[in-house]
């Protein structure tokens, strides 16, 4: 294991000193290792890092999956933990959940990048046909397929490019039923 995460910083603080915000990463991968701001140097102990991240859990369980407080919390939050961190990616997933029933663009988009973001995040840490990324797709697929519709009835989307991004979808679709019932074949004409 390294101390990015593969890549993915699941565990990465942000430098909050003099509005650094730059990543904030243990020296090694031991438990009790020294964390070090990659811009300005600073040191935090790992009782200092534990206690912020506890105080930063505690506050998303109080957001009580409400989309506005959830919304808050990821905005309170976005200058103390990498966006992928792991309580981000929870907050994300919550909200993701939350968002259903949706009838304009602003939201419908917002739920499609939500989604982006925690499937990175997923593809790195469940690669393959896992049914937590299968969850994420499955809630995706409507909002894309609400959002292209409204593209396309607006005429902002030319019919070829529609066709493809239909396509597109259905591949998402198929990878969802993958990964929830281990099956899937779409059959497109």
């Amino acid at each position: 294991m390294d101390i990015t995460d593969i890549g993915t910083n699941f565990d990465t603080h942000l430098c909050e000193l003099n509005n650094c915000f730059e990543n904030v990463l243990p020296e090694s991968i031991e438990t009790n290792a020294l964390w070090i701001c990659n811009k300005c140097k600073k040191k935090y102990s790992p009782k200092e890092m534990t206690e912020k991240e506890t105080l930063i859990e505690q506050d998303l369980e109080k957001s009580n999956s409400s989309i506005h407080d959830l919304e808050e919390f990821l905005k309170r939050t976005e200058n103390k933990l990498h966006y992928n961190h792991r309580l981000m990616v929870k907050a994300k997933v919550i909200l993701i959940n939350s968002y259903h029933n949706l009838q304009n663009k602003k939201d419908l988009q917002r739920k499609g990048d939500l989604c982006d973001s925690v499937l990175k995040v997923f593809d790195v840490h469940y690669p393959g046909y896992s049914e937590i990324r299968g969850r994420i797709l499955f809630e995706q697929a409507p909002s894309q397929f609400i959002l292209l519709q409204m593209d396309f009835q607006e005429q902002t989307v030319p019919l070829e490019d529609f066709k493809k991004m239909l396509i597109n979808l259905c591949s998402k679709l198929e990878d969802c039923l993958m990964c929830l019932h281990g099956q899937g074949r779409l059959i497109l004409k």
